[in-house]
């Protein structure tokens, strides 16, 4: 296997249109799409998208996240007077009244490179027997003139558990300024393609593919940071994942081309410009988890 590294991210982008927001969509078992199914714990507040994005138009079954505003340019915290969370003093909160966006815009095609989540790339070792949180982002360069807004975890608590918010901060801003230690991928803008593909399958110990354990269209929601992130909990329904090798596969449509991967981290290669894949080891009871 290669490691493909990135070295620089060349895009292609014709904005073509403005979309409005899609309705919240059902999601397979184990997804975290972009807003709750209906029904018990629907609140009807979602996260708002906060980091500028490019909705690449192209055929596919993965559902649109679910937008609070309009696909447009940005429109601040804030806007139409709105009130600061009273219990986070100068802060709007993700999930309740207040809306805001960052820029977003329809492509008919663009180039981005992946990042896979920390825990699949990092050195804690991933355990079977549990869920395993599967992510994947894909990131291009900021449009000029692109705004985003920089959201705090408010609250020491489980990522999950957390509020989360902006004093209206600009991406741009925060990246400016020498207190804020801004991650790396909040600098780029993020992709989505309706036509991502997940599938995870068994490795022997000579990098064959054996067995799929799950297959499915690739959900995205908007995270409480803002972002759009492609995300599977593996292990959540049905069988707990056993030890062992495996392969994370992430394909798009031919509308999208994968020109590196964003984290060097990990044994991860892109057979071709629109598959990007990651090897990754669960093990019993600890060790390395990139192979």
């Amino acid at each position: 296997m290669r490691t493909r590294v990135l070295s620089l991210i060349a895009v292609a982008l014709m904005t073509v249109a403005l979309a409005a927001p899609a309705g919240a969509q059902g999601k397979p078992d184990g997804v975290g799409g972009g807003g709750p199914p209906s029904g018990v714990g629907d609140t009807g507040l979602y996260n708002n998208l906060s980091v500028p994005t490019l909705l690449v138009s192209a055929a596919g079954q993965s559902p649109q996240p679910y937008l609070t505003m309009g696909c447009g340019t940005a429109v601040a915290p804030g806007h139409d007077e709105q009130a600061t969370d009273p219990d986070f003093d100068g802060y709007w909160t993700q999930k309740s009244e207040s809306t805001w966006t960052a820029t977003c815009g329809v492509v008919l095609a663009a180039s981005a490179v992946i990042d896979w989540g920390d825990n699949l790339t990092g050195s804690t070792a991933l355990k079977s027997g549990k869920t395993i949180r599967v992510e994947a982002s894909l990131l291009a360069p900021v449009g000029a003139g692109d705004t985003g807004y920089y959201v705090e975890k408010l609250t020491d608590e489980l990522d999950r558990y957390a509020t989360y918010g902006t004093d209206g901060t600009t991406l741009a801003e925060a990246a400016a300024d020498p207190g804020i230690d801004l991650p790396a991928p909040m600098t780029l803008a993020r992709v989505w393609d309706p036509g991502a593909y997940l599938t995870i399958a068994e490795l022997d110990k000579d990098d064959v593919v054996g067995r799929t354990v799950y297959e499915g269209v690739a959900v995205a929601e908007v995270n409480s940071a803002g972002a759009i992130v492609y995300g599977f909990n593996w292990g959540q329904k049905g069988a707990a994942p056993l030890p062992g090798s495996y392969r994370i596969t992430v394909e798009v449509s031919t509308a999208t081309t994968l020109t590196g991967v964003f984290d060097t981290v990990g044994d991860t290669d892109l057979p071709d410009a629109h598959t990007a894949t990651l090897d990754i080891v669960l093990t019993a009871s600890g060790g390395k988890n990139a192979r």
